[in-house]
């Protein structure tokens, strides 16, 4: 009687192989597909923040606007809320202290030809100082608009004639219509 060798044959192994070989690809392709998933999730996180900080900064912008004409470095005045096709301008309150009282600066929001809606601010108008750069706040913005809600916006007649309400209206080629409506 022949006593057999302990072990595994050489088929045996190529088999076990073959086997770890298959678990192994479909593993690696399950976890692919969850780092695919992963950077689709993190990248609509990162743009639903955005949009709401800038919504956000927005409605602060105008829930301070001030019934103070706005005034250039050169002095000439003009309307509280100046709005364009682009956008609007807007003197807000809330920019430091002095001598107790609240800073009066500028908001501006902007919407260029490639869609990019921009903010920029001027903390000092009257002064010789340059407002802040523009910061770009929100891509694919395919309108952009503000209208009064309850009365009239501000004219040169009437700078600081300021409306009950403001509307405004973004449109956003992933996200949609948006309206935005501030009481004051």
């Amino acid at each position: 009687m022949t006593r057999r060798e302990q072990g595994f044959t050489l088929i045996e192994l190529l088999a076990a192989m073959a086997i770890l070989a298959v678990v192994s690809v479909m593993a690696v392709q399950a976890l692919g597909g969850i780092f695919a998933q992963r950077d689709v999730l993190s990248r609509m996180d990162r743009d639903a923040a955005t949009l709401a900080r800038t919504l956000a900064l927005l409605r602060t912008d105008l829930e301070g606007a001030v019934p103070v004409p706005l005034v250039d470095a050169t002095g000439v005045a003009a309307p509280a809320i100046t709005v364009t096709s682009a956008g609007f301008a807007v003197s807000r309150a809330g920019f430091g202290v002095e001598n107790g009282v609240p800073g009066v600066g500028h908001v501006r929001w902007e919407r260029d030809a490639d869609g990019t809606l921009w903010r920029q601010v001027q903390v000092d108008p009257t002064s010789d100082a340059a407002p802040s750069p523009r910061v770009p706040m929100l891509t694919q913005v395919t309108e952009f608009a503000v209208a009064p809600l309850g009365g009239d916006l501000p004219t040169v007649q009437e700078p600081a004639n300021l409306p009950p309400g403001l509307v405004v209206t973004l449109a956003h080629q992933r996200h949609g219509a948006m309206r935005i409506v501030v009481v004051r």
